[in-house]
């Protein structure tokens, strides 16, 4: 996004190039808020407990066994 933005901030280039640039940089846009909202979904809704993990840094200690097996937890 960056990129295309920078070509429709400075205009240093043909109006059908720049038409391409808008499209993509729209297009571009549009997948990133799709992803961020795919992302507050799962943090909200899809993950039990997700919120809570994020915010103490606590998790349960089976969920750390089952979801990260390489983590060894001292006993």
């Amino acid at each position: 996004m960056a990129y295309t933005g920078w070509y429709l901030y400075t205009f240093q280039t043909t109006p059908d190039q720049l038409r391409i640039m808008a499209m993509i940089h729209n297009f571009l846009g549009a997948a990133l808020a799709a992803l961020f909202l795919v992302h507050l979904y799962m943090a909200l809704f899809a993950i039990k407990g997700a919120i809570t993990s994020m915010i103490t840094g606590y998790k349960p200690r089976e969920e750390v066994e089952i979801l990260h097996s390489r983590y060894k937890i001292s006993s």
